[in-house]
């Protein structure tokens, strides 16, 4: 196994010889191949991990939340570890864990995360594949410096919302729009089911064009119902959940959950009048 880091975080992989299956692309042919980076150093798509990782944690700190908990010396050093393997057979993009799952608490956790070794199985293309993942994925492991053990349903929605908000481009998320409450609005939004927690982003979405206030580029209130969360000593409160989180950050701003739920049913049935990129979204029934 090797090791490619910068001053935030590391890359773990291995080459084609050394696994078949789990093995990087030997491209190393600079900037102009498949994947940008610099001949004769790590294979180019590790390289392009790094650096894409590397702006999406920069992302997130510019905007405000948590750098990812350090781990001490697992992996090597204090730094977090990616690590990169065959996921794509069995339908994985990535995923990011801790490494004591005996942890009940609601408690801050350091993080490793995991990613496909090419994006190759999955029929987007590979670059736009990473990135979705990366801003996915690592935001899973920025939730765990709050609270490793927060409903799910709550961090599934903001991981997929936060996708478009680094990467306004690639629009990934729309597949799970007809999963969640745009398509279902008889179905709870806290549902965690199959694909329920991914679609349900759009409620996030609606937040965040409700409340523009923005710091680094991202809305203020995601960042906020995750701050209610923090049962470390900081502004979150013990027995506060995912729902409590978003009725305390509406009451802040003069609202209510019930009030803007309402709001959120207007806007889904006339989502291109009132969302940016509505024109996309098919109208709730």
């Amino acid at each position: 196994v090797k090791r490619t880091c910068n001053s935030m975080l590391c890359v773990h992989w291995v080459n084609r010889k050394t696994s078949a299956r789990h093995g990087v692309p030997g491209e190393n042919d600079g900037p102009g191949g498949r994947y940008p980076g610099k001949a004769g150093g790590a294979p180019d798509y590790v390289e392009f991990v790094l650096s894409t990782l590397t702006r999406v944690a920069q992302t997130y700190r510019k905007a405000g939340y948590r750098d990812v908990l350090s781990d001490g010396t697992k992996g090597g050093d204090a730094r977090p570890d990616i690590y990169l393997g065959q996921l794509g057979d069995v339908g994985a993009y990535g995923y990011c864990t801790t490494d004591d799952h005996s942890v009940t608490e609601h408690v801050p956790a350091p993080a490793y995360c995991v990613l496909d070794n090419d994006y190759a199985e999955f029929g987007i293309a590979p670059r736009s594949a990473l990135r979705a993942t990366a801003a996915h994925e690592w935001f899973h492991a920025v939730q765990f410096a709050y609270d490793l053990n927060e409903d799910a349903w709550l961090m599934e929605a903001t991981a997929t919302w936060i996708e478009d908000q680094v990467f306004d481009g690639i629009n990934d998320n729309r597949n799970y729009l007809p999963y969640g409450p745009l398509a279902l609005p008889h179905q709870s939004l806290d549902l965690y089911s199959q694909l329920s927690q991914y679609g349900s982003w759009i409620f996030f979405q609606f937040l965040g064009e409700r409340y523009p206030s923005s710091a680094g580029g991202m809305p203020i209130i995601v960042r906020e119902i995750w701050r209610r969360l923090a049962h470390d000593g900081g502004v979150g409160a013990k027995g506060m959940y995912s729902v409590e989180a978003v009725r305390s950050s509406l009451s802040k701003r003069g609202s209510s959950l019930a009030t803007e739920l309402s709001k959120f049913t207007i806007w889904n049935r006339r989502p291109a009048a009132f969302y940016d990129e509505g024109a996309a979204y098919r109208a709730s029934p």
